[in-house]
């Protein structure tokens, strides 16, 4: 082995020989040699000698001389066709010039693969809830009833009708197919030899439900519903009751006295449905529970949503008027009422029915379009601060290359070919973060969102956007780094090239600077956005709501009967000290009520508003804590309280003009006429994003469907067993059918929405920081080793490595600075609209502007001073000594 080998000789003396060749340009020499080293460094790594090595390679492939020049020549004679070589080559060396900017190289690719795999995981997110409802197959012909009511009090919007209208109507009025009601089953008892279950997630249901709605039938047919004492399962209610056993024909006992054959076997209802239940109950078995003051003939009942299938050519429009007609001609009580119907698109539902009040508390599924629509903005901005990120390093680490491609023009390589193989390298970072960002993306989702991760996580919808992603991603990038790099080299000498005493055309102007000033906008701005979101969800986790949260149980499950053996089990459970006071309730505060017009008795129909209210026990208020403002609460030595009494809240009373409860009487709940007992403080009886609206108290005249039960102990556990040995003990034959539920628990189920996307906010501001940290810190990498020379001079003259650091970070700090100011009012009125959901909510200040301000500038520093920490462990002789 001779030691004294020259390899760049061999290769000078090698390129002078394919010189000779016609068949080779000077243009190839620069690919055909990057080829060669790229062998070569292979070889070297599996032990071979340099100039074994070199040997080798130019016996395997480049003996022959001539017949890579013939290669070359049949190549170029074929029109439209890329030389497989030159391809593999421009590979290779993008693959070589990646390995070598390790450290950037790094930077830019974990920075956009956060930002790519947040685009996926949002993507896949948006695609499911966009795809809400569209799997039944006449979804753009079916529409649900919307009663619009002009109160007093003002307008609302019941997304339920009356239970006379689906009969009445019919197929009758032109454009319409068919129609079908549905009807909350509330908690009911069914039980199959004596496993037995309170079932909380079913509907009554009209026979053309299931024809109407492409809900998938695996046993039965489509006429499954028509008859009374009917019921159709979903397979997992099936498997539940009967096992392995074939559910079909067999009978299940309702209400511990009555009977209902199956007739139908549903696959699982599909999570992208807004309508969710384990069962539906023929409609012609429902019975208007005893005590309710309204029955199927109703006109006034709005307790029933109603869905129209109407033709493809249908006039939605006329049809509205035709129901409003139907409304005033079949109900005498509606002739001179300013009524309003509007039939909402089942495609909307799930996305756009934030404006409607929701008599059924929650049993439809829905979200909010500004929810998903902030997310996409969210995902897109972190999109957009990684893309920045990569255009500003690689733009910025073009001036430490220059005397590269310098280099390559020398021995022929043009200029667009080195053009093209920027782009290349561009091509494939963007492209490799892609495919990472996708394993990133599923892995999140499986492992920490499992609410998004359906079954419908990969399919066509979501690679496809996926994919699209990507590769726009890869040719913009890809396209912005070949015209910047072009515009650089387009313009310059070869003399200055080779003395790297180029600059990029765009470091004259703004565009860098302006590329930090967005970065830090877009960075700030969400630091903002999480401060605001942070604060709104502490002060409503911590507001005062006028009633005691802490320290109360719930219990569901009631049926008739145990509702009215509630006496003797309220005696059983305060014979515990532990409990300390139970009542009745339609509601515990989860925020929804029961609702009916009100007015004085002696005022007209039309000065009617509506309220809500809660049918109440007598020893509700103790348990709650709700305070009373004047008069008493419901007595039990007093009879006519528990029919014609009525409690109201400030807000109702205020409605009516009635200062305290001297007796006044007011019309309410199916046109019974209450005395005002009491007059209660005002309370948050629905969620903080409501206003105070009007309620009232009245004694139960059906199954209130709760028990709220006080309790102080340390031993929680102790009592919940002895509350579900006291049930059992009282409601023989209904044993494990109770229900226990947290009162704390159930109000922050109303904001679950809000903590969830609060958690997002929080989540992609830290992925933005991170990523700008990243781009921060390989900008001032490239800036120092740009000036390093500068600053090596400077160190010799006695600069201090701090007034160096400030010099060269003045830029980045200003950069910090101009974003979080101008981010400050496009934040402000985001923040505002967003908190203008809420009828209870923190003002932004200043001092959330200056919080983010301080928080960008300790990591712009902190990211800083990790950089210029070099600096000061420069030895700046061996730096000059380098470049001279």
């Amino acid at each position: 082995m001779n030691s004294s080998f020259d390899l760049e000789a061999a290769i000078l003396s090698w390129k002078k020989n394919l010189h000779k060749h016609q068949g080779i340009e000077p243009a190839d020499i620069e690919e055909l040699e990057d080829h060669l080293r790229s062998n070569i460094e292979e070889l070297v790594d599996d032990n071979y000698s340099i100039e074994s090595a070199f040997n080798t390679i130019i016996a395997r492939d480049w003996e022959n001389v001539k017949t890579v020049s013939r290669e070359f020549y049949t190549m170029r004679t074929k029109k439209n066709q890329l030389p497989i070589a030159l391809l593999n080559n421009f590979l290779k060396v993008s693959f070589r010039s990646i390995r070598k900017r390790w450290s950037y190289s790094i930077i830019n690719l974990f920075g956009l693969v956060l930002g790519l795999s947040s685009v996926f995981g949002i993507s896949i997110y948006v695609v499911q809830e966009l795809s809400y409802d569209h799997f039944h197959k006449n979804g753009s012909e079916i529409y649900r009833v919307v009663n619009v009511f002009t109160r007093a009090s003002g307008e609302l919007r019941y997304p339920s009708a009356p239970p006379a209208l689906a009969p009445a109507i019919g197929t009758s009025l032109p454009g319409i197919e068919r129609v079908s009601r549905l009807r909350v089953t509330d908690d009911i008892l069914i039980e199959y030899e004596g496993k037995q279950f309170f079932e909380t997630e079913g509907f009554y249901a009209d026979s053309s439900f299931l024809k109407m709605f492409s809900f998938s039938l695996e046993q039965g047919n489509l006429n499954a519903l028509d008859l009374p004492n009917s019921i159709v399962l979903t397979r997992s209610m099936g498997k539940k009751y009967f096992g392995e056993e074939n559910p079909m024909g067999k009978i299940l006992t309702f209400d511990n006295d009555r009977s209902l054959k199956v007739t139908g076997i549903l696959d699982e209802i599909p999570q992208n449905s807004h309508i969710n239940f384990n069962f539906l109950i023929s409609f012609s078995t429902y019975v208007v529970p005893e005590g309710y003051l309204a029955d199927l003939t109703s006109w006034g009942w709005l307790g029933f949503p109603t869905y129209f299938q109407t033709d493809k050519n249908a006039n939605i429009e006329d049809l509205e008027a035709s129901l409003v007609a139907t409304y005033k001609e079949l109900n005498a009580s509606n002739a001179n009422r300013d009524i309003e119907i509007v039939l909402q698109p089942l495609y909307d539902i799930y996305l756009k029915s934030g404006n409607l009040s929701n008599p059924h508390g929650g049993v439809f599924a829905t979200n909010s379009i500004q929810t998903i629509l902030s997310l996409v903005a969210i995902a897109s901005l972190i999109l957009f601060v990684a893309s920045f990120n990569y255009l500003n390093i690689t733009t910025a680490s073009f001036q430490t290359r220059f005397k590269e491609m310098g280099l390559r023009q020398v021995i022929g390589s043009g200029k667009s070919k080195i053009i093209v193989q920027l782009i290349t390298e561009s091509f494939i970072t963007v492209s490799l973060a892609g495919i990472m960002a996708l394993m990133v993306a599923y892995a999140g989702l499986s492992f920490g969102f499992e609410e998004i991760a359906t079954e419908r996580l990969i399919n066509f919808e979501t690679i496809a956007v996926a994919i699209t992603i990507i590769v726009a991603l890869s040719l913009t990038l890809g396209m912005i780094i070949g015209l910047v790099a072009g515009a650089s080299l387009v313009r310059a000498k070869m003399l200055e090239l080779l003395k790297g005493k180029q600059k990029l055309q765009s470091s004259k102007g703004y565009l860098k600077h302006s590329m930090l000033f967005i970065q830090y906008l877009i960075s700030a701005g969400l630091i903002m956005l999480s401060i605001v979101v942070g604060n709104q969800i502490n002060y409503m986790s911590e507001k005062e709501l006028g009633f005691e949260k802490e320290g109360i149980i719930v219990l569901s499950g009631l049926n008739d009967q145990i509702a009215d053996s509630y006496e003797r089990l309220s005696q059983k459970m305060r014979l515990n000290p532990e409990i300390l006071s139970s009542s009745l309730a339609s509601h515990a505060f989860e925020g929804h009520s029961s609702s009916s017009p009100m007015r004085r008795v002696e005022w007209a129909d039309d000065q009617s508003f509506q309220s809500g209210y809660y049918q109440v026990g007598y020893e509700f208020l103790e348990v709650s804590g709700v305070k009373l403002k004047d008069g008493r609460f419901f007595s039990k030595t007093i009879a006519s309280d528990s029919t014609n009494a009525i409690v109201l809240n400030e807000t109702a009373a205020k409605a009516m003009d009635i200062a305290s409860a001297d007796g006044q009487k007011v019309r309410f709940a199916g046109g019974v006429d209450y005395e005002v007992i009491g007059i209660m403080e005002d309370f948050h009886f629905r969620s903080l994003h409501h206003d105070i609206g009007p309620l009232a108290f009245i004694m139960p005249f059906g199954n209130p469907g709760y028990i709220v039960v006080k309790y102080q102990t340390d031993d929680l556990p102790s009592v919940i067993s002895q509350i579900e040995s006291d049930w059992n003990e009282v409601n023989q034959g209904s044993a494990g059918a109770l229900t226990v539920s947290f009162l704390n628990d159930m109000i922050s189920s109303q904001y679950e929405k809000d903590y969830y996307f609060s958690s997002l906010i929080r989540f992609f501001t830290f992925l933005a920081i991170l990523i700008a940290c990243m781009g921060l810190w390989g900008l001032t990498s490239i800036a120092i080793n740009l000036k390093i020379k500068q600053i090596s001079i400077r160190k010799v003259l006695g600069a201090k490595p701090l007034d160096i650091a400030l010099g060269i970070g003045r830029i980045f700090l200003l950069a910090a600075l101009a974003g979080t100011i101008v981010s400050w009012p496009i934040v402000h009125i985001l923040s505002t609209k967003w908190l203008s959901n809420f009828a209870y909510h923190i003002n932004p200040d200043i001092l959330i502007f200056i919080q983010s301000l301080l928080i960008i500038a300790a990591i712009s520093g902190a990211t800083l001073l990790s950089q210029f920490f070099r600096i000061d462990k420069t030895n700046p002789t061996d730096i000059l000594h380098s470049e001279g």
